[in-house]
C-alpha cells in the first residue's frame, strides 16, 4: 500500500469505532456540548476517526491516525476500558480537569 492510500484509509474495523470518550480539551471547556461525552466515529478523508456528541450527535472533532493506532495497540494489549477514555490536548488545565 502506498503512502497516499494509507493516509486516506478508513478505520471502520477499528475497535475504537463506537467507543465513548470524555472530552476535556481546551475547546471542550470553552464551548462544552451536552455532557462532553463523545462517540468515536468512522473518519473521513485524512482523518482516521471522528468524534460526535454522545447526546445530540454534533461533530466535536477529529482523531489523528497516530492517536488511533496508539489507542488500538493499548486496547489489543489490555482490552477495552470499562470507563470512557479521557481525551485531552496539550494545553495547561487552569481549572480542575
Amino acid at each position: 500500500m502506498n503512502m497516499q492510500s494509507e493516509l486516506f484509509e478508513t478505520t471502520s474495523s477499528s475497535p475504537l469505532i463506537g467507543m465513548t470518550v470524555q472530552l476535556e480539551r481546551t475547546i471542550d471547556r470553552q464551548q462544552p456540548c451536552c455532557a462532553n461525552l463523545a462517540i468515536v466515529t468512522i473518519g473521513k478523508g485524512q482523518h482516521a476517526a471522528g468524534l460526535a456528541c454522545a447526546s445530540c450527535g454534533r461533530q466535536r472533532g477529529w482523531v489523528s491516525k497516530s492517536t488511533t493506532m496508539n489507542l488500538q495497540k493499548i486496547i489489543e494489549q489490555w482490552g477495552a476500558p470499562a470507563e470512557p477514555l479521557i481525551v485531552r490536548d496539550s494545553s495547561p488545565c487552569v481549572e480542575r480537569c
